[in-house]
């Protein structure tokens, strides 16, 4: 039993499916909720491989669901990419029934600067890793420690990297920051910085609304 999300929809089927199908075990899958269509696809290129029939099976069902199908005595193992919380469920269910499990769990990344790097090519990677698939990713940077000789120029050179970063249509190949995954993103991370904005008031120089009607901020 797979649990996947939608960021990278394709690839995180896939790596469940390549290992799954060497040793001749079928798969069944429960993919995010707003990439069905992905899920489908998936699906039929499967079969158009010539994988055998059964090999790989979509479940759309909600998260709920999930622990009956772990439960399930033809169910020999669960793998999820996901958050904590999420990753506590799947494994607390698949220990009940004494089956495997595997868990890929968001993180907290730290990007870290010292006083002998080389800035220029600190803050191109830096921008880079922050903003990789929108920034939608377990591996993007999200903290950023400085040593305190450099932390200034740093936020200097970082703050303009990011004014100059352009926003847009995702299928336009100049496109450095495409959309959010949904509405709920854009609500959520817009709600964040609106905290942020309060709490910091530095951090309001960092917000930029570029069009909530295409999920982008």
């Amino acid at each position: 039993m797979a649990v996947e999300p939608w960021n990278f929809p394709y690839y995180q089927l896939m790596r469940v499916l390549a290992p799954n199908l060497a040793a001749g075990n079928p798969v069944l899958a429960k993919h995010a909720s707003i990439v069905p269509h992905c899920a489908e696809t998936f699906a039929h290129l499967v079969r158009e491989a010539g994988a055998p029939e059964g090999a790989w099976t979509n479940l759309f069902i909600s998260s709920d669901q999930v622990a009956n199908i772990i439960a399930d005595p033809r169910v020999q193992g669960a793998a999820l990419t996901g958050s904590e919380k999420a990753g506590s469920a799947v494994a607390a269910q698949a220990a009940k029934h004494i089956k495997k499990s595997t868990l890929e769990l968001g993180g907290n990344d730290v990007f870290v600067v010292l006083d002998d790097a080389d800035l220029e090519k600190a803050v191109k990677i830096g921008v880079q890793a922050r903003l990789t698939n929108a920034g939608q990713v377990c591996t993007a940077a999200k903290r950023f420690i400085l040593h305190e000789k450099i932390a200034d120029q740093f936020l200097s050179q970082f703050t303009e990297a990011f004014r100059k970063v352009k926003v847009g249509d995702q299928m336009d190949a100049s496109t450095e920051l495409g959309p959010l995954s949904s509405k709920d993103a854009l609500d959520t991370l817009t709600r964040q910085v609106e905290e942020a904005v309060k709490k910091w008031r530095d951090a309001a120089r960092w917000r930029h609304a570029a069009g909530k009607q295409r999920q982008l901020l």
